[in-house]
């Protein structure tokens, strides 16, 4: 009796008499396979579940020299905001600590994004700055 190259399920020829077990064998192939991967699906679900708890976001945004917030989705842990004119001119900043300069406020994180302040060095009206925002 030949077989499937990949399963190696039974073919049964037209001068194959008709039994039973061929079949079966078939069946219970199937049977196996059918819950292996039902259990690769069952194995999916913690995995999936802890890939959405981190986020990352990352984007664009212009100064305005006015308070705005640049929203994200969601409360991050951190943000690294790059001004594009100053590549070496990273800031990082996480909920406990906002960043001030020169005692005045720059950047916060806040529910759903982060806030900046405003002409300060990461707000500049005619600038253009990159962020990451991570959770």
């Amino acid at each position: 009796m030949q077989q499937t190259q990949h399963y190696k399920l039974n073919l049964i020829q037209p001068d194959d008499p008709f039994l039973p077990n061929p079949l079966n064998e078939n069946t219970q192939k199937l049977d196996a396979a059918l819950a292996r991967v039902d259990a690769a699906v069952d194995d999916l679900g913690p995995r999936v579940t802890a890939l959405e708890v981190h986020k990352v976001v990352i984007g664009t945004y212009n100064g305005t020299a006015s308070d705005q917030v640049i929203e994200v989705g969601f409360t991050p842990k951190g943000v690294l905001v790059c001004r594009d004119e100053l590549a070496r001119s990273i800031t990082f900043v996480v909920p406990e600590f906002p960043v001030y300069s020169n005692e005045k406020l720059q950047i916060s994180v806040v529910e759903n994004g982060f806030k900046l302040y405003g002409n300060q060095a990461l707000n500049y009206g005619t600038s253009h700055y990159n962020f990451i925002a991570i959770t």
